[in-house]
């Protein structure tokens, strides 16, 4: 299989570099091309013509979303549209990656593949906005909604958790927001699977067990033996400019299920 990779440096990225190794892959990291240069994107997938195209950009910065909205918009919207109108045009199926912020966050029980999104900041709307744009440009996508995605690549919260823990006595932690934490290299094995398949639709790619940052943390701590205590805070207490989903669990009602998360993270801690 012959396949396009946008984004072949990030988090999600790097970790498709790995499972990818025995494919024929063109990787184009953000520095090599700029998802929003619609000429340049165009111009290298008609030139590449892959069998698929995977795109793993995204503007991921919640806050700054919030600052900038133009520019969330910019990569998790219109540069997806844009895309989707291209890869229709050569008759080439897309994976797409969006997120467990497009909801609201309500519902006690979480979310499966079919409920409507509600976003409740900028930064989950630009990423409802993407999932919209995709399905109306083109009907051979992968549509894969993910959440708390970690890895041994880029900065997220398992790399930030164990910074912040070897470096001080106590470290305060949101025990009022519910969700799946993902590892990234399980997510790119089961899109690869998925990918395979070529049943498109969208799907809810998560490892299993519902848990709070705050405990999340407890368990990074204890896994990698660092003699540091997390406490207790509200989300309140942080004066964030985006309001957070206070559940966003969302259910894989369509694949095998994932094994859980507290596995994933021992595996991911063994790389680091």
């Amino acid at each position: 299989m012959k396949i396009l990779l946008f984004g072949s440096t990030g988090l999600l990225g790097s970790a498709f570099t790995e499972v990818l190794s025995g494919e024929e892959v063109y990787s184009y990291s953000k520095k090599e091309c700029d998802i929003t240069d619609a000429i340049g994107v165009s111009a290298i997938v008609r030139e590449r013509h892959p069998d698929i195209v995977i795109n793993t950009t995204g503007w991921t910065n919640v806050e700054g979303a919030e600052e900038e909205p133009e520019k969330a918009f910019a990569v998790n919207a219109y540069a997806v549209g844009r895309l989707a109108t291209i890869c229709e045009s050569e008759k080439i199926p897309l994976v797409h990656f969006s997120t467990d912020y497009v909801f609201d966050g309500s519902r006690e029980g979480g979310y499966v593949e079919s409920d409507s999104p509600a976003p409740i900041n900028l930064y989950g709307a630009s990423k409802a906005a993407g999932e919209t744009l995709l399905q109306k440009e083109t009907g051979c996508f992968f549509l894969i909604r993910t959440s708390w995605l970690f890895g041994p690549h880029g900065k997220n919260f398992v790399s930030t958790i164990l910074k912040k823990a070897k470096e001080q006595p106590n470290i305060s932690v949101v025990n009022d927001q519910f969700g799946k934490p993902t590892y990234s290299r399980d997510l790119a094995i089961a899109t690869l699977a998925l990918m395979k398949s070529q049943k498109y639709g969208i799907y809810h790619i998560v490892n299993e067990g519902v848990v709070s940052w705050f405990d999340f943390a407890i368990e990074i701590v204890r896994t990698a033996e660092i003699d540091s205590k997390v406490l207790p805070m509200k989300s309140a207490d942080l004066h964030q400019k985006a309001r957070r989903p206070r559940i966003s669990a969302l259910m894989n009602t369509k694949l095998a299920k994932l094994r859980s998360w507290k596995e994933a993270l021992h595996d991911n801690l063994l790389t680091l």
